[in-house]
């Protein structure tokens, strides 16, 4: 249903998926979630701007909650070291996939609206996670 009003309705769309996005990608559900998974796709070429921050929230909330090894100063974790941020591979479920749907937002706000990036930059240029870090270089 998000994938029709998507063309007319973009900020509607975005604000029903963040309502319930964060328990959806750590509990998939199946088919409704490969529908979702079109959707946020799309939103990623049309408006990336305004899809990284819920996508970020997300990753920021796991990270939180689930790091396990911390290198001193600087913390990594196991789930998203070995997401390839520049490659053409689908993860299509779990923190995985919204790390790298992440990326690839990030990426393409640089690209379209660098002012929306500068402010993730500054903001994150200095954070304690290995996999914020990632995001910017």
């Amino acid at each position: 249903m998000l994938d029709n009003i998507l063309p007319n309705n973009t900020e509607y769309v975005v604000k029903q998926l963040a309502r319930n996005l964060s328990k959806s990608l750590i509990h998939p559900k199946g088919n409704s979630d490969n529908q979702r998974n079109e959707v946020l796709k799309k939103i990623t070429l049309l408006c990336p701007e305004k899809l990284f921050p819920i996508l970020l929230e997300c990753v920021l909330s796991y990270l939180e909650t689930d790091c396990r090894c911390n290198l001193g100063l600087l913390i990594s974790d196991w789930v998203f070291n070995n997401v390839d941020l520049d490659g053409e591979e689908d993860y299509f479920d779990g923190q995985e996939y919204v790390y790298h749907l992440l990326g690839t937002c990030l990426k393409k706000t640089a690209e379209l609206q660098l002012d929306n990036f500068l402010s993730f930059f500054d903001e994150y240029k200095d954070s304690k996670y290995e996999s914020i870090l990632r995001l910017i270089i």
